[in-house]
């Protein structure tokens, strides 16, 4: 059967997720961070698309390895419950856009 071969092909993910949301908040902190001498009103925002992209670039590669794009959406969506950060899907819902409130 096709589906039982698929299961079993499947490998087991051991994903640090405490290290993971610690590194994406990491990102997400420096990047939504308003710039020096900038209105308090004028938060900067970050693209999903991006904060992976940096979190990829900072991360070991070892603990990457087994880092999904799901894995760092879930984190994402933790990280905006805790933090209380906004998630909105862009125009072309391609990607998402991510600021501290105001």
């Amino acid at each position: 059967n096709v589906l039982d071969t698929a299961c079993a092909l499947q490998v087991a993910k051991k994903v640090n997720i405490r290290m993971l949301k610690e590194s994406l908040w990491n990102v997400l902190d420096t990047a939504c961070a308003p710039p020096r001498g900038a209105a308090p009103s004028a938060q900067p925002a970050q693209s999903f698309k991006a904060a992976m992209t940096t979190l990829a670039a900072h991360a070991p590669a070892e603990a990457m390895r087994d880092v999904s794009v799901a894995y760092c959406f879930i984190c994402l969506l933790h990280l905006a419950n805790e933090k209380g950060l906004c998630v909105d899907g862009t125009a072309a819902l391609t990607d998402l856009t991510i600021s501290k409130p105001t």
